[in-house]
C-alpha cells in the first residue's frame, strides 16, 4: 500500500499544480473538473474501506430473494464441497458463490494475475489473508454456519462473498 502511495504521488502533485498554469475561465473549468475527480476518488476509497470493514453494498441488493441452491462453480460430494474461483487482474470470478452449511469446504482459487492487487486475498469473516501464487491455490475452510462471508483484496478494491445456505431437507421415506 505504501508503494502504491509513493508511486502515485508525483502524478497527484502534477495534477494538483496544473491549475496554476492556467488563467481565467480555463482555470475555473480545470478546478471544477479536478473537484469531480477528487469526489470520484473519495467514493472509491469509501467503498473500499467499507468492503475491508466487512460491509459490502452489493449485499444490500433490493428485491433479491435468498439463494436456494449452490452455484455452478461448486462441486458437491456426499460429505464435502469444492468452490472454484478465478482471481483475475480485475477481481474474482464468480464474485458470489453459494454453498451449503455444515460441510467441510475446499476453496480452489486459480490466480491468473498473481501481480495484481486482487492476488492479495483477505477475509476477516473467514480469518484468512495472504498472497495468491500463480495457478491453483487451495484453502481449506471449516464447516461454515449459514450466513454471508465476505472477501476482498487487501486494498478493498475487488471483493466477493460466499453465501452459505442450509442444505435441502432429505426426502422422507
Amino acid at each position: 500500500m505504501a508503494t502504491f502511495a509513493i508511486g502515485t504521488a508525483p502524478a497527484l502533485f502534477a495534477i494538483a499544480g496544473a491549475p496554476t498554469l492556467l488563467k481565467g475561465t480555463k482555470k475555473v473549468a480545470m478546478l471544477r473538473a479536478l473537484g469531480v475527480v477528487v469526489i470520484g476518488f473519495a467514493m472509491i476509497n469509501v467503498t473500499s474501506a467499507m468492503r475491508l470493514s466487512g460491509l459490502d453494498l452489493a449485499s444490500f441488493s433490493l428485491g433479491a430473494g435468498a439463494p436456494q441452491t449452490v452455484t455452478a462453480n461448486v462441486t458437491l460430494t456426499a460429505v464435502d464441497q469444492t468452490i472454484n474461483t478465478e482471481q483475475q487482474a480485475r477481481g474474482y470470478e464468480p464474485r458470489e458463490t453459494v454453498i451449503y452449511a455444515g460441510r467441510p469446504t475446499t476453496w480452489v482459487i486459480t490466480s491468473t494475475a498473481p501481480y495484481s492487487c486482487a492476488a492479495s486475498l483477505t477475509s476477516q469473516d473467514l480469518g484468512l489473508g495472504g498472497q495468491l501464487a500463480a495457478g491453483p491455490n487451495t484453502v481449506e475452510l471449516p464447516k461454515l454456519a449459514a450466513g454471508t462471508y465476505g472477501f476482498s483484496c487487501s486494498m478493498g478494491m475487488y471483493g466477493g462473498r460466499i453465501v452459505v445456505i442450509e442444505p435441502p431437507a432429505a426426502p422422507a421415506g
